[in-house]
């Protein structure tokens, strides 16, 4: 579900003006995801003839801003500029500034709100076309990196999939081949990690060893998780925990 938008940071304002020229409305935007700290923050923006989702930093700290912020957005941009004719990926890719693109609206749910909110489960045929979207996304020399993370994996409002958020997606162009290979192996690992879970067929002998061969090795995979996520995710956590905290009873006289 969407909010109203929070007033937007004002060096932001102007530069979705000018890249979206009388079409953009401030009215038309709305809050989807606040994030926090080394997150971008996402908003949805109804045009007359599309409907984008925007990623910015411009609502972070300065230090963030100008570090995390930056590689992040050039990192996704680069990543989507790269599957720009593959099906399954947001296209209409528009950079704004350093810290802030926006890209096509995918409707539909992510993996994770249909196995945790819905209870839905999911065809066979999802997961092989899935799989198919994965390696066409590898032959263009891109790997995702965080396809474990069922949020990033949506079924569209068309039934089929999409793969979402990129920031930690990696060009695979100059890589040596095991290396390459090891990280299209973590991609898949995610989609037989969600065909378990969503789907009532159970994996074949061949991608069930596979799955279970990189579970045993998983724990030495240096992109386990997103790491700087997790780190700001606590950080957040340990500061809620100490402003919730009772004040320390006054000193004795």
């Amino acid at each position: 579900m969407s909010d109203p938008a929070p007033p937007l940071p004002p060096a932001l304002l102007p530069r979705l003006r000018q890249a979206f020229g009388s079409a953009f409305d401030p009215a038309r935007l709305t809050l989807v995801l606040q994030g926090n700290y080394g997150n971008a923050r996402v908003l949805r923006l109804d045009l007359d003839d599309r409907v984008l989702a925007i990623k910015e930093y411009h609502s972070r700290s300065w230090f963030i801003r100008h570090t995390v912020g930056r590689f992040m957005i050039w990192q996704e941009v680069r990543s989507l500029a790269a599957l720009a004719k593959l099906p399954g990926v947001p296209h209409d890719l528009t950079p704004i500034d350093a810290v802030t693109y926006a890209m096509e609206w995918i409707n539909g749910h992510s993996l994770t709100q249909l196995h945790r909110d819905l209870n839905v489960r999911l065809p066979k045929s999802f997961f092989l076309e899935l799989e198919e979207l994965v390696a066409r996304m590898h032959q263009a020399g891109v790997v995702h990196l965080d396809i474990r993370n069922l949020g990033n994996i949506m079924q569209g409002s068309d039934g089929r999939p999409y793969l979402l958020d990129f920031q930690s997606a990696f060009s695979t162009r100059l890589l040596p081949g095991f290396v390459r290979r090891i990280m299209e192996a973590a991609d898949r690992s995610g989609i037989y990690k969600a065909w378990r879970l969503l789907c009532d067929e159970p994996l074949d002998p061949e991608r069930t060893a596979f799955a279970d061969r990189f579970k045993r090795w998983r724990k030495l995979w240096i992109f386990k998780g997103y790491w700087l996520s997790e780190f700001f995710r606590n950080r957040q956590q340990n500061e809620e925990t100490a402003s919730s905290a009772p004040p320390p009873p006054p000193p004795a006289p």
